[in-house]
Formats: structure tokens, sequence, C-alpha cells
């Protein structure tokens, strides 16, 4: 039986070197525009990288199995949520329009959104 290892160790070291440019960004460049949006992309692609082997770990424990295919690109989906939504707190926190109330519906938006793609590709 063929597993999605490969792709999930990928992504991890990929998530790895994503956070290591995180990290290489913000101690050795100054603050500015472009070093915000910079950060602002790195942040994406590492919470998204870093949230799939999670979600696929979660959801093989606890979801229905979609095959083998399914299962990856769900994960990857829901990474990729995470990794939207992360990015749009810490965008909205550099423009200083972030409260909780806010945030608290940012969550919720990205929940709705989870569950109607979670419905649509089922």
């Amino acid at each position: 039986m063929r597993t999605n290892r490969l792709p999930l160790i990928l992504s991890t070291c990929a998530a790895l070197a994503a956070w290591a440019a995180v990290f290489l960004l913000m101690n050795s460049v100054s603050p500015g525009p472009f070093s915000q949006v910079l950060l602002l992309a790195l942040l994406f692609l590492a919470l998204s990288l870093t949230a799939l082997p999670l979600a696929y770990g979660v959801a093989r424990k606890w979801a229905a199995p979609l095959g083998r295919r399914g299962d990856l690109q769900r994960a990857a989906r829901q990474g990729a949520v995470v990794g939207a939504l992360g990015t749009l707190v810490v965008g909205m926190r550099f423009l200083g329009v972030l409260n909780a109330w806010v945030a608290l519906a940012l969550l919720m938006a990205a929940v709705v959104i989870e569950s109607l793609l979670a419905l649509r590709f089922r």
C-alpha cells in the first residue's frame, strides 16, 4: 500500500526552510514596506507548510478517509486556510486594525470557508 510519507517529509523540510527564512528576515533586515510584504509571503508559506502534516495527521486519526490523494489534498487545503488566516492576522496587526472581535470574526470565517470547501470536495 502506498502512503503519503514522501510528500509529508518534503513538506516538513520545506516548512523548516521557510521558518529559517522568516527568522533570517526578522533578524537581518530593517523594517520597511518591502520587508513586511516579504515577511507576510514567507509567513504564509511557513504556516501553510507547517499545518499540512499536522492537518494530515489529525484527519487520518479522526476524519473519514478520502483515499491517498484526497487525504493529501484535504490537508493541503486546510494548511492553506491556516496560512491565509495567520498571514491576514499579522497583516492586520501591521496596519493596526486588529482587535479581539476582528480576530474572532476572521477565525469564524475561516471555519465556515473550510466547512464549505469540505462539503464541495467531498
